[in-house]
């Protein structure tokens, strides 16, 4: 079962603190946020669910370059809210319509690996280094978690494959949809890598 993007350490360095930003959520904004889904943030300063193709397309952005479409902040890992009680909560998703004063907890940091499930095939060490995109879908609302995937490998996607969780059985050819790392392709994929680039 998909699950979108879990931050995580990768090759024994990065040490993974779990940092996330906080970001805010429009009250009552009526869409759910699973965890490990992705963001973007739109005119109202607030986080929405990202539910297009990543973008922009990797590559280094200048100054005079046209601004790409809703680039992807980061990605949600939960968030906190004022219930209908008045009652401070915090949870694993945003839940549609769920509560005011609300906040996303979001992976904004460019250079964060992220565990992923691989939805096209089984894995082949020769991916390693190929670009993807992710497939969005609907999430669990039992579990919290996203349905997103990585699909097929293609040419303008905002992440990169950069290997496989190895453990004796995920990363051999007769596992379908093997979980796998990636990274953003570069950091002009993100919305705060688009807007320190030179």
């Amino acid at each position: 079962m998909a699950y979108g993007m879990r931050p995580t350490t990768h090759g024994g360095y990065q040490y993974n603190t779990g940092g996330f930003e906080e970001f805010k959520i429009a009250d009552n904004y009526a869409t759910s946020i699973f965890n490990g889904d992705l963001v973007t943030l739109v005119n109202a300063g607030t986080i929405e669910r990202y539910t297009t193709a990543l973008g922009p397309t990797p590559g280094v952005y200048t100054s005079t370059a046209a601004v790409p479409v809703a680039p992807a902040l980061g990605v949600f890992v939960g968030c906190r809210y004022t219930d209908s009680n008045s009652t401070p909560a915090w949870a694993q998703m945003w839940t549609a319509s769920g509560g005011t004063n609300a906040a996303g907890f979001v992976v904004t940091d460019p250079s964060t690996v992220f565990r992923a499930q691989y939805s096209a095939a089984t894995w082949n060490d020769n991916l390693v280094g190929e670009l993807c995109d992710v497939t969005i879908a609907a999430g669990n609302s039992d579990t919290g978690n996203s349905g997103n995937s990585i699909p097929a490998t293609a040419t303008n996607g905002g992440l990169r494959i950069v290997g496989v969780i190895r453990d004796g059985k995920n990363e051999t050819a007769s596992v379908l949809t093997p979980d796998i790392l990636v990274r953003w392709s570069s950091p002009t994929s993100t919305l705060y890598g688009y807007q320190t680039a030179v």
